[in-house]
């Protein structure tokens, strides 16, 4: 096995351990920085950058890092034979700061290989990060000749590195630029014009021109020049071109033409991968056989739809959702219309319908058949299609209360045969105006549209709700898929829409929204099949659970890369 190999059998060991820790350790609702302990010792250089949403950039919450973050980057005092200076570093993932640039973001995508995962991305036109160096009040140098000679030899920590600040010359016809070099495990060489406010691409490491950007300030006073500060910037240049894709469980540096940009060896950023509700996941899977909260639409034959999904109880349904029918399209199945829309006795015996406890997160949905009626007796008869029947009883006026998922719902029968029946059906206080929606295990929600469908089309959307979402406030998230009758045969339509982007791959299609859930159309045979997970795990069916949640990755930023493979190891 190769060098390299080894490292990367020690970073993955490396990952597990963080993402053990990302998720035990703290549950604040926000990103944190911390000391990072593992098996009781302390890693002060390392920090894990958590909670971090998909499709927003990592400075949203996380500008930039200090030495209160990472310790190296902790204030030092230089002292030169002219003056004492302190060094105060900020290590940035955004700059407003003109050319600004936004960073890096947690992104479901398609990547360079053709791969279709969850990735952290940067961009190939900007920088990955931005490293700052603030000398107050200003490391000072006599000027002999072109020569800082007060610079030469000096120590600095740089990025986890020690180095010497090597030397410091001043060039150009009126000793406007500046040359600064360190050397420690890397040697660095950075160039500018320190009169100006501009960035120059005047970068070398190790001997070698790289692709990163630098900004000198200092002054020129007399036969002395006082350093102010140093910005730089890196920007990945990746090893096939292009945007850069760091895909879960991986380092930066391996994916990148010049890892040296990194100025030293212990310096790394790495994706540790999403993770929603309980336990880590990377890539969500979807399987015809639903486990988790989320729902599919199957296919029955070419002419049907069945829905198949978890309530909050942890109940299993696969229920028969639409189907063709007289040209157009019908609820349910022709010998069992479902009924989800309030109405006057407007279900009848072999009718299956959608009762829902209450129209939040907590809700728990049930689907029932109207399976007959002994009317003499002032008794109905219900099949939970999860499984189970009962036999309800209503009084001398038709009217009665069923029980399911621990919600008694008020229902009322027709005097007149064959006796349909009226049931407040979302649990309002009235059984004849209103709508009952699927509440999925988590918490999202399924509107199954109008019941009046027209134009042989159909349109459904699913909510995840706001406070479902971590951290800072968010709006709802709504996504629609349409269900059409196609010449007599029935077929599914998901597009693009500002929730979410859909990648095509040979056979489906497939996004990711800003919540974390996953989206697969599945359009190689028709009738196309949707699968929908929204990752977590799924409820007990013993007690009412909402679990489930957002998805949300971490990022590891490390000084000390050497102590962490020394620990894989």
């Amino acid at each position: 096995m190769k060098d390299h190999d080894h490292i990367t059998v020690a970073l993955v060991a490396v990952i597990a351990i963080f993402a053990v820790f990302a998720v035990t350790t703290n549950d604040d609702p926000v990103p944190i920085f911390h000391m990072v302990k593992i098996q009781g010792e302390p890693y002060y250089d390392t920090t894990v950058l958590k909670n971090l949403d998909i499709n927003e950039n990592l400075a949203a919450d996380i500008p930039a890092l200090t030495g209160t973050e990472l310790r190296s980057l902790g204030e030092q005092i230089i002292a030169t034979k002219e003056d004492t200076s302190r060094i105060i570093q900020v290590l940035r993932f955004a700059s407003a700061t003109g050319p600004s640039f936004q960073g890096g973001k947690i992104t479901y995508t398609r990547d360079e290989r053709g791969e279709v995962s969850d990735f952290l991305t940067f961009r190939s036109d900007e920088p990955m990060f931005e490293y700052e160096m603030i000398f107050s009040p200003g490391l000072k140098s006599r000027i002999e000749g072109n020569d800082l000679i007060d610079f030469e030899d000096e120590r600095i920590n740089i990025l986890g590195g020690d180095f010497n600040l090597f030397k410091g010359e001043l060039r150009g016809s009126s000793q406007n630029i500046v040359e600064i070099k360190f050397i420690g495990d890397t040697y660095i060489e950075f160039k500018d014009d320190y009169t100006d406010d501009i960035f120059s691409s005047s970068v070398k490491v190790n001997g070698k021109r790289i692709d990163a950007d630098v900004k000198i300030r200092g002054v020129k006073a007399g036969n002395k020049f006082i350093l102010t500060s140093l910005i730089y910037r890196f920007e990945p240049n990746t090893k096939l071109g292009g945007d850069l894709y760091v895909p879960p469980r991986s380092g930066v540096k391996k994916h990148l033409r010049e890892p040296e940009g990194f100025l030293t060896r212990n310096f790394e950023i790495i994706y540790g991968g999403l993770r929603s509700g309980k336990g880590i996941t990377t890539t969500p899977r979807v399987s015809p056989s639903r486990r988790g909260p989320g729902f599919d639409i199957l296919a029955a034959g070419n002419d049907a739809y069945d829905l198949q999904f978890i309530n909050n109880r942890g109940q299993r349904y696969k229920i028969p959702l639409m189907e063709v029918s007289n040209g157009g399209l019908q609820y349910g199945e022709l010998r069992n219309p479902l009924k989800y829309v309030e109405g006057s006795f407007n279900i009848d015996q072999g009718d299956y319908f959608i009762v829902t406890s209450r129209e939040k997160t907590s809700g728990i949905t049930n689907v029932i058949e109207y399976d007959g009626i002994n009317f003499n007796n002032k008794k109905i008869f219900l099949r939970d299609l999860a499984g189970g029947s009962k036999e309800v009883y209503f009084d001398e006026n038709g009217e009665g209360e069923l029980s399911f998922g621990g919600t008694n719902y008020a229902f009322e029968v027709s005097p007149t045969s064959p006796h349909p029946i009226s049931v407040d059906m979302n649990h309002n206080g009235n059984p004849t105006s209103g709508e009952a929606k699927i509440i999925f295990a988590g918490g999202p929600k399924l509107d199954l549209g109008s019941s009046n469908i027209a134009g042989g089309a159909q349109s459904m959307s699913v909510t995840i709700p706001s406070k479902l979402f971590k951290g800072e406030s968010k709006s709802d998230e709504v996504t629609s898929f349409t269900i059409v009758n196609d010449d007599g045969e029935i077929n599914m339509v998901l597009s693009d829409q500002p929730t979410l982007d859909l990648i095509s791959q040979a056979g489906y299609r497939t996004g990711m929204t800003n919540f974390g859930a996953l989206w697969v159309l599945y359009d190689r045979h028709e009738p196309a099949e949707l699968y929908v997970q929204f990752g977590g795990a799924a409820p007990s069916v013993s007690t009412v659970s909402t679990v489930g949640g957002q998805a949300q990755g971490f990022v590891i930023v490390t000084l000390q890369l050497d102590d962490l493979f020394a620990l894989a190891r």
